[in-house]
C-alpha cells in the first residue's frame, strides 16, 4: 500500500490464487445438538479432499429465515446448530474421486 502523509493511501500491488469451479458441486446442511459436536465434524471435514467450504450456522437465525421471509424450513428437526458443507469436485472415468486443481495464479502491478 502506497501513500503519502496527509492523503490516502492505495493498493499498489495485488496477488490472487483463484481455483477454477469444479465439475460438480453440492450442498449438505448438518444439524448438530451440540456445538463440540459440530466444531469436532468442522475439524474432519475439513481435512476431506473436495470439501470446499464450511459454514456454521446458529439455528436462531434459520428460524429468523423461516418467520421473516417465509422460506420453508429446511430440514424436519430443529436443531441449536447446523453446519453447511460444500463439496465438489471432477469426477474422473466415473470412480466418484474428487482431484485437486492447481490454481490460476494472477499478479496485477500498477503502472506508474
Amino acid at each position: 500500500m502506497g501513500g503519502q502523509r496527509r492523503h490516502p493511501g492505495g493498493i499498489t500491488e495485488l496477488e490472487l490464487a483463484l481455483y477454477p469451479l469444479p465439475e460438480h458441486r453440492v450442498l449438505a446442511l448438518l444439524g448438530f445438538a451440540e456445538l463440540p459436536a459440530l466444531l469436532a465434524a468442522g475439524e474432519t471435514l475439513r481435512t476431506v479432499d473436495g470439501v470446499r467450504a464450511l459454514e456454521l450456522l446458529d439455528g436462531r437465525g434459520l428460524d429468523l429465515a423461516e418467520h421473516r421471509l417465509g422460506l420453508p424450513r429446511p430440514t424436519r428437526e430443529r436443531h441449536p446448530w447446523y453446519l453447511l458443507v460444500e463439496v465438489g469436485g471432477d469426477l474422473r472415468e466415473g470412480r466418484g474421486r474428487t482431484r485437486r486443481r492447481r490454481p490460476f495464479a494472477w499478479r496485477h502491478r500498477r503502472q506508474r
